[in-house]
């Protein structure tokens, strides 16, 4: 993700990737991009995700046409 696209009260959410094993299971909620499913990072980001944490997933081909998924994770 490109941090300059985000507006300037977001930035204080963002983490770069490289942070994901160390963010990731300390979060609630999680919300994934389709792009994991791309660049192969969707599995390890969801056994890193902690027990009972709000899981979604999003995708969108444009700003018109997104889906939206989401699921309580269990292990």
């Amino acid at each position: 993700m490109d941090p300059s696209t985000l507006k300037p009260d977001e930035m204080p959410f963002y983490a770069h990737g490289d942070k994901a094993a160390e963010i990731v299971p300390q979060a609630d909620v999680l919300v994934i991009t389709g792009t994991t499913l791309i660049n192969d990072t969707l599995e390890g980001l969801l056994k890193a995700a902690k027990p009972g944490a709000h899981t979604t997933m999003t995708c969108c081909r444009d700003k018109t046409h997104c889906w939206h998924g989401r699921t309580n994770h269990r292990r």
